[in-house]
């Protein structure tokens, strides 16, 4: 005698972009982290693939856009400082992404770099020179940068990442040279003030990465919003 097997309900699933798990896989789009634009274009939902932002998220954003408006209170409403902006919310959304991720995606440093290069002379750092020498000082800055950090890699067989040497690379066309010199002196600084306290707090071992990206950035945005004056600072220093 055949016995009917019981057949079950299927499972009842749920959309991706209305589950309860609101994080999104893949992180904000570079749109996403712009402020205002980001959050009203999407009602809500990261770019990349339509899920709800985080409280997370939300932060990045209110962070992104305060940190913004400085160049707006510091130089007025202009050119340069909308490009300066930029700079910033690109710095926001790279450090963001790596300490959510531990990554530095191609997709927003590699345009930026170029972006960083064409809008390079219309930005406070590049004030009293022409346009042709601000776009080879931002041309030298990138290639400057973009190779210290490859020493540096190849040097400690692994300390850096790849993504960190493209980072280093944007960082030197939006300071141009010689203001990456500096920059970079404040993203090690910085990389080694949060390492060591990391480290004394038993938040990180030193077995495991931390992320570089973000002190990189984030001494990039204080040169940026310094001006020219850190560097000077700076050379009164070493004399």
């Amino acid at each position: 005698m055949a016995v009917k097997e019981e057949t079950l309900p299927p499972p009842e699933t749920t959309p991706a972009s209305e589950t309860t798990n609101d994080a999104c896989p893949q992180g904000l789009a570079l749109l996403d982290v712009l402020p205002v634009i980001g959050p009203l274009r999407q009602h809500g939902k990261a770019y990349a693939c339509g899920h709800r932002i985080r409280i997370k998220g939300w932060t990045a954003l209110a962070v992104t856009a305060l940190v913004c408006a400085i160049p707006f209170l510091q130089h007025g409403v202009n050119p340069g400082s909308a490009v300066l902006a930029l700079y910033l919310a690109v710095l926001a959304h790279i450090t963001f992404v790596d300490l959510e991720h531990f990554l530095i995606p191609n997709v927003v440093v590699l345009p930026a770099v170029v972006i960083g290069l064409l809008l390079f002379p219309v930005t406070p750092l590049a004030q009293g020179w022409g346009a042709t020498e601000a776009w080879v000082r931002s041309l030298a800055g990138a290639g400057l940068g973009f190779g210290a950090l490859a020493l540096i890699f190849v040097l400690a067989r692994g300390g850096m990442g790849a993504g960190d040497m493209k980072l280093a690379a944007f960082l030197g066309a939006i300071l141009g040279f010689p203001y990456i010199i500096t920059g970079l002196l404040a993203g090690f600084i910085l990389g080694g003030i949060v390492g060591l306290a990391l480290l004394l707090l038993g938040r990180r071992s030193h077995k495991q990465v931390i992320p570089y990206g973000p002190a990189l950035a984030g001494g990039a945005a204080i040169h940026l919003l310094a001006g020219p004056g850190l560097y000077h600072w700076y050379l009164s220093l070493m004399r």
